[in-house]
C-alpha cells in the first residue's frame, strides 16, 4: 500500500519532468533501448561493478585502518570486509549471467533496472558522503564518480522509459530495496563472524 502510493507519487514526478510522450514516441524509445542492447548493458553493469569492488576492496584494505577519527559507526574490519565484497561480486555475477543467458527482456530489464539502481544510490551512500564528510580519499568513491553515476544517469531514464505503468518502475525498486541492502549487510555481518 505505501509502496504503491510512494511509487505512483515518483511516477507523477517524473512524467512532469520528463514529459509524457506520443505512444509512437514511445516506441521509438523502447527501441532505443533495445538498441542499446539489455546484454551488453548487463555485460557493461558487471564490469563496472567489478572495477568498482577492486577499488574497493583495495582502498578498504590500503586506506581505512590509517583513519583515526571517531565515527557514529563501527568501521569492520578489513579482512572480512574484502571477502564480503568479493562474496558480493561473486552473487552479482551470478545474477548479471541469469538475465545474460534468459531471453526474457523483462527480466534482463529487471535485473539492469535493479543493478544500476544500487550504482546510484551507492554512489552517494557511502562513498560520495563519506568522502565529504571525511575530506579524505574513502574507498571506491573514485569508481562511484567516474563510472557508477555517468552510466546510471545514461541508462536509468532509458530504462524508466520502457515501464508500463510508470509506477512499475517504483514498485520493482521499493520491493527490492530491501532485500538488497539486507543482503550486504548480512554478508558482511557473516564474514565478521566467520574471519
Amino acid at each position: 500500500m505505501v509502496v504503491t502510493t510512494i511509487s505512483s507519487k515518483w511516477a507523477s514526478f517524473f512524467d512532469q519532468h520528463y514529459q509524457r510522450q506520443r505512444p509512437d514516441a514511445q516506441k521509438n524509445t523502447i527501441r532505443k533501448m533495445r538498441n542499446l542492447s539489455y546484454n551488453k548493458a548487463l555485460l557493461a553493469s558487471g564490469i563496472i561493478f567489478t572495477i568498482h569492488n577492486c577499488e574497493e576492496a583495495i582502498g578498504y584494505a590500503l586506506f581505512m585502518p590509517e583513519i583515526d577519527i571517531r565515527l557514529p559507526f563501527a568501521m569492520t574490519k578489513t579482512n572480512p570486509m574484502v571477502a564480503a565484497i568479493i562474496a558480493i561480486t561473486l552473487i552479482a555475477w551470478a545474477i548479471i549471467s541469469w538475465g545474460l543467458s534468459s531471453r526474457n527482456e523483462r527480466l534482463q530489464r529487471d535485473i539492469l533496472t535493479l543493478i544500476t539502481t544500487v550504482f546510484f544510490v551507492n554512489a552517494f551512500i557511502p562513498h560520495i558522503i563519506l568522502t565529504l564528510l571525511l575530506m579524505n580519499y574513502t574507498p571506491a568513491v573514485i569508481t562511484s564518480i567516474v563510472l557508477y553515476l555517468p552510466f546510471s544517469v545514461y541508462i536509468l531514464p532509458k530504462l524508466y522509459s520502457t515501464f508500463n505503468p510508470k509506477n512499475s518502475f517504483f514498485k520493482l525498486i521499493g520491493i527490492w530495496a530491501l532485500p538488497l541492502c539486507a543482503l550486504v549487510g548480512g554478508l558482511q555481518l557473516a564474514m565478521s563472524l566467520i574471519l
